[in-house]
């Protein structure tokens, strides 16, 4: 049997190969994510920056007040990046997610319960209308996911009717 061991060698060369090009592609989305976060990071900061020097001049309080919310927005909008990133990271390790059998309409109301405050400081009155609807989840993601949701509105007055099922 001589062409044994160049059959093995054939088909070892054939799956370092396979294993050598799906490690380039991994690298290569890795790069990309690399710049798209990046990227995602630079808008806010340059955003972030900007509005800071603008607050060390004297200027109109209703301005400050303007430029300090953008601020925090911007923050905030960083803060969600830098968990996305933290969550994907986790995922990609092969941890996870901690997937229960949920109640949504309860786990709305929990979520907008927290948003309370902040809503009725922006003149954002909620009212809602829930019916009992089960899904299998992970419980702070999904809570996470309707608060940012709901907060990511700049709304001088509004009222939210929040419906969830046939009604």
């Amino acid at each position: 049997r001589a062409d044994g061991p160049v059959k093995e060698l054939n088909t070892l060369a054939a799956a370092f190969n396979a294993a050598q090009d799906k490690l380039e592609g991994q690298l290569e989305r890795e790069r990309d994510f690399t710049r798209s976060a990046a990227h995602e990071l630079k808008t806010p900061l340059a955003v972030l920056r900007a509005h800071a020097e603008s607050l060390r001049e004297d200027i109109d309080p209703q301005k400050r007040e303007e430029y300090l919310d953008v601020v925090l927005e911007e923050s905030d909008r960083m803060a969600a990046l830098v968990g996305s990133l933290l969550e994907l990271s986790r995922l990609e390790a092969g941890l996870p997610l901690n997937v229960e059998v949920l109640e949504l309409s309860a786990l709305a109301e929990e979520a907008f319960d927290r948003l309370a405050l902040p809503l009725a400081q922006k003149h954002i009155a909620l009212s809602q209308t829930l019916e009992e609807t089960w899904l299998a989840g992970d419980r702070e993601k999904l809570r996470e996911q309707a608060s940012d949701s709901a907060s990511q509105y700049k709304v001088v007055k509004a009222k939210i009717d929040k419906s969830l099922g046939d009604t």
